[in-house]
């Protein structure tokens, strides 16, 4: 469960881009797999980032 994101694309998990996402559970992409949540992923730039694990 994503809770809140700012994204470019979200277009299937290989291809989804974005700034900043916090997701609150696993939902398909392999990216989204953490061992503890909530989780903050985030653009190391001010660039958008393809979200990959």
């Amino acid at each position: 469960k994503r809770r809140f994101y700012i994204s470019h694309k979200y277009d299937g998990c290989p291809e989804d881009l974005g700034w900043l996402t916090i997701n609150e559970g696993f939902l398909a992409c392999d990216w989204e797999k953490s061992d503890h949540f909530p989780t903050i992923l985030y653009s190391e730039t001010n660039l958008k980032t393809k979200w990959h694990n």
